[in-house]
């Protein structure tokens, strides 16, 4: 467990019209962002995973509006969220977790507030910064508990927990546990009131808690002949090693193919190699039916949704071409599903290797470009893609699925293939060989 390597800022993504932001690789410069400026953002596609995480960041705030001691927001220095845009459209709207620059009425100061928006947006009081001078801050969650820790030296930073800072803390109670795509450097407030802030945002970085290795075992394949299918208009058909799925409609219903096995219970891997071949166009995220699943009860994915507890890889649709589609993680359970989507549309007739493992409370899915890294991977070091859905189920669940059917309107359809679906089984522990002979006459 250590800090990892700061974020390269060059490779972020900016939406800059009125050039507000400036990188090298370790810094990025702020210089005028105004609270009215529209649609100004730098961000990077991190996938975080996990349930808990901790950023640092060094903040330097050179100048900012003063005006009344009101703590008006100015802009953001820091933020998590799954869509990309200024603060005024996760407004009381779409979650997020930011930093936000406050106006002082001191002119030697400014303030530094935590923030979470979605539908009531929470915020904390701001610690009070003083201009010029570097600040060492940690951002973290732990469980449903949002924490900002800012500290005088990087030394106590790094050492420290987000809850210890020699300068001031924060923190917000009950906030969302969800994964996040994007991490911002900055972004714009985009409302009335011109007030500008200018400084530096440098070595931008996270500290890495890593999967343990699955340790000494295999993956066995499960044969899919074996499987029981409700399959009414033959979407299915199945070798020992594959599932093909044709013309598998989001409109089909009780449509599924499934497994009883030994309970998945604790913590557990599966691996499946996924090719689509073909998918619908569009872009609006819509779920046809899964490549994957564990529950304790038979039926198409309508009869889980909000309602009934099962982990899913989903495959919806994106990026309105055939030739793309979108996959989803989530927990189907009552009160509302975990979702975490992914933004970035893969592409079909390509064959992915993923790694589904549930380790604590945490569901990871990996995914790696070819068999061998992911039979050698541990479930959160995949070369594509990683993310992760946290405080899970850890249930024991009795089915497998190799696919249903999503059962909903609007008419769309996949086509591809599920191969090789496996469970990591453990090596056995070698049985102890014993050095006591046994008594006289004692039949053993």
């Amino acid at each position: 467990m250590a800090w990892d390597d700061p974020y390269d800022f060059t490779t972020f993504t900016e939406n800059d019209a009125n050039t507000r932001y400036s990188t090298t690789a370790s810094t990025l410069t702020i210089t005028n962002l105004n609270r009215t400026d529209a649609n100004h953002w730098i961000t990077k596609q991190i996938n975080l995973v996990g349930t808990n995480f901790r950023f640092a960041l060094d903040l330097t705030i050179s100048a900012s509006t003063n005006g009344t001691n009101d703590g008006m927001y100015i802009g953001q220095v820091f933020g998590l969220a799954n869509e990309q845009d200024d603060l005024a459209y996760f407004w009381s709207s779409k979650a997020g977790f930011w930093l936000v620059i406050t106006r002082s009425g001191t002119s030697s100061q400014c303030g530094l507030a935590l923030l979470e928006t979605k539908t009531t947006n929470q915020s904390t009081s701001a610690v009070t910064l003083t201009k010029g001078t570097t600040y060492y801050l940690i951002v973290r969650r732990d469980g449903t508990t949002l924490y900002l820790g800012v500290y005088s030296t990087s030394a106590l930073r790094d050492a420290g927990d987000g809850t210890d800072g020699d300068i001031g803390n924060k923190s917000l109670s009950n906030v969302t546990t969800i994964s996040w795509t994007y991490i911002y450097g900055s972004s714009s407030r985009n409302t009335s009131t011109s007030i500008t802030i200018s400084g530096t945002v440098v070595n931008l970085k996270k500290y890495t808690t890593a999967l343990p290795s699955l340790g000494a075992g295999s993956f066995t394949t499960y044969d899919f002949t074996t499987f029981t299918e409700n399959d009414p208009n033959t979407r299915y058909s199945t070798t020992t090693s594959t599932l093909t799925i044709t013309a598998l409609n989001r409109t089909d219903v009780d449509t599924y193919i499934i497994k009883q096995i030994d309970q998945a219970s604790g913590d557990f891997a599966f691996a499946l190699d996924l090719t689509l071949s073909s998918a619908p166009s569009g872009t609006d995220g819509a779920y046809i039916g899964t490549v994957f699943g564990l529950a304790n009860a038979t039926d198409d994915y309508a009869y889980f949704i909000n309602a009934v507890t099962g982990l899913w890889i989903m495959i919806n649709r994106l990026g309105g071409a055939t030739t793309k589609y979108g996959v989803v993680l989530t927990e189907s359970k009552s009160g509302g599903d975990k979702v975490f989507g992914f933004l970035t549309a893969w592409n079909t007739n390509t064959t992915y290797y993923l790694m589904v493992r549930r380790y604590g409370s945490d569901l990871h899915l990996a995914v790696y470009s070819t068999a061998a890294l992911r039979d050698a991977g541990k479930g959160d070091d995949g070369d594509l893609l990683n993310c992760s859905l946290g405080l899970v189920t850890t249930a024991a669940l009795t089915y497998i699925y190799g696919s249903n059917s999503r059962s909903a309107t609007t008419s769309m359809q996949i086509s591809g293939t599920v191969v090789n679906l496996a469970k990591w089984i453990a090596a056995a522990l070698a049985k102890p060989s014993s050095s006591i002979a046994p008594l006289a006459g004692l039949i053993i």
